[in-house]
């Protein structure tokens, strides 16, 4: 059961919301859409040295800013960020964790789950939270297809297959509500992620084009707002996921590599005259013995007490302290 606190339950918000039919013109014009997109997402580029300082762009795609549906809003945003110090095994590895999602991406995942897998194809299910005025509670499938065109680049395709809103958050995120009598909140969700090995990290290109149902006359107050936001929102929240998801691999990388480089450390001489030292990139040594970083082994003395400080960003940034049993 999911909490809403003062804000409408989506029970209550039905009773005041006209139902919002999804119209075989409004389905034609997204997929129009779609296969417009998809023909041009290749000419746009993913590397943007601009974003090497970890920040995140996001914007509407100029294809549809005056996009038009029938009783419909047709939304396309595109992101962008970059993950300094990540490989694209590493993205790989924390994309393909879907159970993993639900905290990854959470506030907005609540739930996640693998439901079949066949070589780089996959189906899962992804539950999304959104709170506004109101709380929406949606249960989404989709099929995602992996492609790795040469060992620079990688593409994510993942393309909704059913989305089901859940009829009162506050009692139940199992039942929904009838098919063809939803409040059309999200009727269909397209995901295109890009990603490039470059400037010692990887760029990442998100772009997401959704289905929603149009802001009916007189609630533009309470809807207009959430059916806009909700796109940019999940967007930035999706970037910064990822991001950290991917950079915490990055960081275990980093770790056990120094943790790996123990015993040719412990036989560098010497230097230095304080019991404790902090180095950036390096290994800390004090006086009288091996550097205490070979104490990492699962033979180490237990009196000497490494600390590994992994500082988030980059692998070379991974800072040590190492202190003497005194």
């Amino acid at each position: 059961m999911i909490r809403t606190g003062w804000s409408f339950s989506f029970a209550l918000f039905l009773a005041v919301l006209p139902f919002a039919r999804l119209t075989p013109q409004a389905t034609a014009a997204f997929d129009r859409y779609v296969e417009q997109a998809e023909a041009n997402m290749g000419s746009e580029p993913v590397r943007d040295p601009s974003l090497r300082g970890g920040e995140e762009r996001v914007q509407p795609a100029a294809a549809a800013r005056n996009l038009k549906a029938p009783g419909a809003m047709i939304q396309d945003w595109v992101g962008t960020t970059f993950i300094p110090g990540a490989t694209l095994a590493e993205v790989q590895s924390m994309m393909r964790n879907y159970a993993g999602y639900k905290d990854f991406y959470r506030p907005k995942v609540i739930e996640s789950q693998l439901l079949a897998h066949n070589g780089d194809e996959y189906d899962v299910l992804l539950r999304l939270y959104e709170k506004h005025i109101i709380t929406v509670v949606l249960n989404c499938t989709y099929h995602i297809r992996y492609e790795m065109p040469d060992a620079k680049h990688l593409m994510v395709t993942s393309r909704s297959t059913r989305i089901g809103e859940v009829k009162d958050p506050g009692k139940s995120i199992v039942e929904e509500v009838a098919a063809g009598a939803d409040s059309g909140f999200l009727w269909r969700l397209n995901s295109y992620w890009r990603f490039e090995a470059a400037d010692g990290g990887v760029y990442a290109r998100c772009e997401a084009i959704s289905l929603s149902r149009d802001v009916p006359a007189g609630l533009g107050w309470m809807l207009k707002g959430f059916l806009e936001s909700f796109p940019k929102e999940s967007m930035v929240n999706t970037l910064r996921g990822t991001r950290a998801a991917v950079e915490n691999l990055t960081q275990l990388r980093g770790a056990d590599a120094l943790v790996r480089a123990g015993p040719a450390l412990a036989a560098a001489p010497w230097s230095g005259s304080s019991n404790k030292t902090e180095a950036d990139g390096g290994v800390g040594r004090g006086p009288g013995g091996p550097p205490h970083f070979f104490q990492l082994q699962e033979a180490s003395d237990e009196a000497v007490a490494p600390r590994c400080l992994l500082t988030p960003g980059h692998p070379a940034r991974v800072r040590l302290r190492f202190e003497s049993p005194e």
